[in-house]
Order: C-alpha cells, then structure tokens, then sequence
C-alpha cells in the first residue's frame, strides 16, 4: 500500500508498485524532490487483456 510519513525523525516513503498495484490499476511510483508526489500511470485493463489474448501466442492465454 503507497504511504509517506514521518516515523522516528525520518520520512518513510512506499510508492508502490508496478507490477502489483494495490487499489487502482496502474504503475504506481513517487517522484522525490522537496516532498513526495505520489503518481500513478494509468493502464486500460480491457486494452491489455486483449492484447495477451489476441498477440501473445501464449495457449491458453484467454483463459
């Protein structure tokens, strides 16, 4: 789960994942500076499951 917040004197940050996001679909980071901005890529989930069906050439890849 993505955070930043202060524990012991110190900023704790988790932006997140890529590969498995937590919440909303999509490639979850944090860009760092004088701060934490939290960002999320967005990811059409319909767009890519077609795609692997269609082009992967995977068997069974529909299902």
């Amino acid at each position: 789960m993505p955070f930043a917040r202060f524990a012991e004197g110190r900023m704790a940050v988790n932006p997140g994942s890529v590969g498995m996001p937590y919440g909303r679909a999509g490639a979850h980071g944090a860009l760092l500076g004088p701060g934490v901005q939290p960002r999320v890529t967005d990811c059409d989930i319909d767009a890519a499951i077609a795609h692997v069906t269609e082009d992967s050439g995977f068997p069974g890849a529909a299902a």
